[in-house]
């Protein structure tokens, strides 16, 4: 493009960003947080019932319980940090491995490892 069209190149971006920017809609209120997926187990209100925690459980449920995103919890199952089984194509993450994550964590945060 030249100089004598009427304008730069990055103008032309500016005013082709500035529209697309026109057309998208905004929202007035922001999406409320999703409460957390897993409950402990002693808040569960079921009286002389047997309660069942779950043995494994999904990428998104497993990110969500340890306040990670799911990039952060694929390297963490690439270092060999957690246990997966692959179930029909989905991935599972061991509550065994989640809990021991968290509790090697604990101690590595307790004894002023990083």
């Amino acid at each position: 493009m030249s100089d004598t069209d009427g304008g730069t190149p990055r103008r032309d971006e500016d005013r082709a960003l500035n529209m697309l920017l026109r057309r998208v809609p905004r929202t007035r209120t922001l999406p409320q947080k999703l409460p957390p997926l897993a409950v402990p187990i002693e808040v569960a209100p079921f009286e002389g019932k047997t309660v069942m925690q779950p043995l494994c459980v999904r990428i998104t449920v497993a990110a969500q319980m340890l306040g990670i995103g799911r990039t952060k919890l694929y390297a963490l199952i690439k270092r060999g940090e957690l246990k997966t089984i692959k179930l029909d194509g989905s991935v599972l993450i061991t509550m065994t491995s989640l809990e021991a994550f968290v509790q090697r964590c604990a101690e590595a945060g307790s004894s002023g490892r990083k």
